[in-house]
Formats: C-alpha cells, structure tokens, sequence
C-alpha cells in the first residue's frame, strides 16, 4: 500500500490535502483508512478462491516477509493467515453443504 506521502505526490496535492480529503471521505485517518484497506485485501485473498500462498499474498500487500504478514493480520484480525484461511474453508464447505439438498 502506498504511503501518504507518495498518495499525495501521484494526486498533486499536499500531504495535508491528502489527509483532510481521506478524512471527509471515510471519517478515518490515512492510517486508519489504509489499514482497513490492506485488511479487506488480505481477507479477500486469503479468504477466496485465490491460489496464491501465503507467501505470495504478503509480497502483493507489500510486506516484507511472510511473517511481518503474519504478525500484522494477528494484530489486526486476531488470527493468522494459515489459521484465516482454514477457518474460511470450513465456513464456506458448511454453508455449501447447509445450502445443499440431500
């Protein structure tokens, strides 16, 4: 994810600019509106029926490793992506069988 600063450099615009606009748009910080972003990407990708690794999930998102991917997502959904993606699985293969006829 980008930075405020290089956000700001792509528009045109200041950095302050940048921030008061996200602000009146989400009602979040840049920081806090950045972080719900990389949280609805991870979940998507770890969540889907993507085949990407885990490893390769946290080089799209711009970590540096797969454990500073890690770390984050326990921080910031109380869950590993490993733990995540299991649990997604499981609630996508009950609802298919729950909506499924016998």
């Amino acid at each position: 994810m980008a930075s405020l600063t290089s956000v700001a450099r792509a528009c045109g615009v200041s950095i302050a600019t940048t921030r008061r606009t996200v602000r009146a748009q989400t009602g979040l910080s840049y920081r806090k509106w950045r972080q719900a972003l990389l949280c609805t990407r991870a979940e998507a990708l770890l969540g889907g029926e993507s085949p990407l690794s885990i490893k390769e999930i946290s080089a799209d998102l711009g970590f540096a490793t797969p454990q500073s991917f890690a770390r984050w997502l326990k921080r910031a959904r109380g869950s590993t992506p490993t733990v995540f993606r299991e649990h997604t699985y499981e609630r996508t293969s009950i609802e298919e069988a729950e909506g499924s006829p016998d």
